[in-house]
């Protein structure tokens, strides 16, 4: 891979190439640009964004707890000071029309802001790597409109992915500068290490940077590798006490399934085959593709999926461009790395493999794009790489409709995944707030159908049934969710208020009373408690 000069880099006409690059920014407006209509979607925008307690209203001391202990068991304050930055624009007075405090659109815009910019810092670097302004530009635009990226910038809670793939972005390009440069060197490091630390602290997946930095940097000549090696070793370094200082404060979330490692490997792969052909045929979409440990382990072309990786290494061997195909594929496979299932995380009780985990990854065909037409800049390739873009930005363009609401996203999904119980609950979510209960039944039977072995599932429909007053049902429904989970709350309160109502106090006391020993600070179970207790003093009286 050719570079440019250090004077190209750093000169006047580097900033020409910045504003060949605002050709990105037309076209990358269009195609998710009505996200920024778009409202919250109820899978973590509410929690993180919408009623997140330290933005109503946005103060200092609330930000800066983000940075003193991990938000819901994530330690990414970078992210959350962004929400909150823009939280500080996004405020507005509740209405009848619009209860909501903070308004969705701010918070779309900043998404597409954050696009915007990778999409710029990923033609800068390539422009540095292949000197080649045009073919820097197309792959800039596969990189922007590909439609694995839609799920990062039509959903507000993703911006940690987005902002984890700029900061990794100048990271990058100014780590190339740093081992190219004969001035200013040491800047340019301390600046690509503060690009990485902001990288972590958006999202920890960028830990495997280090190692992009220097498969790229192997293929430079001109680069000093001794200096770039130091400094990736001290970023190392910094991952692994950002990630122990931070581990041993946040709570491990359940996961249902955690393979044994060498089973680990087998679906760490299995992941990987799953982007690489999302890759190159990125349809159907959806948040939830089901795609488990279990299910992984289970599917019986599991040998074929594992073979696909091997098999496009093999062609990249044998292409002309090896070490070009090689570099990309290795960058593909690193930044996958962190979210490929080697390492167990909560998102697996639903699903290994998610679009959004593929936002920084998806510079690797950008790279070998850029790098095959710098060599061969000719009509043909021109033509063809843009008749990819054009199929890319209108897949793109598509797949953005469904993110218009918590409705038709999860519409969707169970479309493209019929088994998404997931769906099903915040289907069932919208229904009832809606007030049909009915409908909510229906989907959360579907999904109680779909995954039987779920407390929590069970427990929202015994919700639904006693808010319909199928009390028998209700009953039943939760007793099945406290014989699955005997340690959680809810159901021994849902239990214990149901057979209150039906006039069963000594039963509901217990129920209530074994809600409060699981946690004893839960108000509502307290509130109860006492009206129970006073409504069997009063039966005591009348006897």
């Amino acid at each position: 891979m050719a570079t440019t000069s250090e004077t190209n880099a750093t000169q006047p006409a580097g900033r020409i190439t910045l504003l060949h690059g605002l050709l990105l920014l037309p076209v990358t407006c269009v195609v998710y640009g009505r996200a920024a209509r778009f409202a919250v979607i109820t899978l973590h925008d509410r929690v993180n964004v919408a009623d997140n307690p330290r933005f109503d209203p946005v103060t200092v001391s609330g930000l800066l707890e983000f940075w003193q202990v991990p938000y819901q068991a994530l330690y990414v304050p970078v992210t959350y000071t962004w929400f909150g930055l823009l939280a500080t624009i996004a405020e507005q007075p509740p209405t009848a029309d619009d209860p909501e405090h903070l308004q969705a659109e701010i918070f779309h815009l900043g998404n597409l802001l954050l696009h915007c910019g990778g999409a710029l810092l990923a033609y800068v670097l390539l422009a540095q790597l292949f000197a080649h302004r045009g073919a820097a530009l197309l792959g800039a635009l596969i990189y922007s409109v590909h439609p694995l990226h839609v799920e990062s910038v039509a959903w507000i809670t993703e911006a940690k992915g987005l902002l984890s793939a700029l900061f990794s972005l100048a990271a990058l390009s100014a780590s190339l500068r740093f081992a190219m440069s004969t001035r200013r060197a040491a800047w340019w490091g301390l600046a690509a290490s503060g690009l990485f630390l902001a990288a972590l602290l958006s999202k920890p997946s960028a830990v495997t940077l280090p190692m992009i930095v220097l498969l790229v940097l192997s293929v430079q000549p001109n680069a000093r590798h001794r200096r770039a090696v130091v400094l990736m070793a001290g970023w190392l370094v910094i991952a692994a006490i950002l990630t122990i200082a931070t581990k041993s404060q946040q709570a491990d979330g359940h996961i249902e399934h955690v393979p044994p490692l060498p089973a680990r490997a087998l679906v760490a792969i299995d992941a990987t085959t799953f982007y690489l052909q999302k890759l190159v045929v990125p349809w159907p979409l959806c948040p939830d593709y089901g795609r488990t440990p279990a299910a992984a382990l289970g599917d019986h072309l599991l040998w074929l999926r594992v073979l696909a990786p091997l098999a496009v290494l093999g062609i990249a061997l044998a292409v002309p461009a090896r070490r070009l195909a090689v570099v990309a594929i290795g960058v593909f496979f690193l930044a996958l790395l962190p979210t490929s299932g080697l390492v167990p995380f909560g998102f697996q009780n639903y699903s290994t493999v998610a679009d959004r985990y593929a936002c920084f990854a998806l510079l690797a065909p950008a790279l070998l794009a850029a790098g095959l037409l710098a060599r061969s800049w000719n009509k043909t390739s021109i033509v063809a790489a843009s008749v990819w873009i054009v199929v890319l930005a209108s897949i793109s363009f598509v797949q953005t409709g469904y993110w218009q609401n918590t409705q038709t996203l999860f519409a969707r999904t169970l479309v493209v995944n019929p088994r998404s119980h997931l769906s099903c609950e915040k289907l069932a979510a919208v229904a009832r707030r809606s007030g049909d209960i009915a409908q909510a039944i229906d989907y959360l039977t579907r999904a109680v159908a779909i995954k039987p072995d779920s407390a929590d599932l069970h427990n929202k429909l015994g919700d639904a049934l006693f808010r319909a007053e199928r009390f028998a049902e209700a009953e039943t429904v939760f007793r099945c969710s406290i014989e699955l989970d005997p340690h959680r709350k809810e159901p021994h309160f849902n239990l214990g208020t149901l057979l209150a109502h039906q006039g069963h106090f000594p039963a509901a006391r217990a129920q209530l009373q074994t809600a409060l020993e699981i946690d004893p600070h839960y108000t509502a179970a307290q509130n109860n408690l006492r009206i129970v207790e006073e409504l069997l003093r009063q039966q005591a009286a009348e006897n």
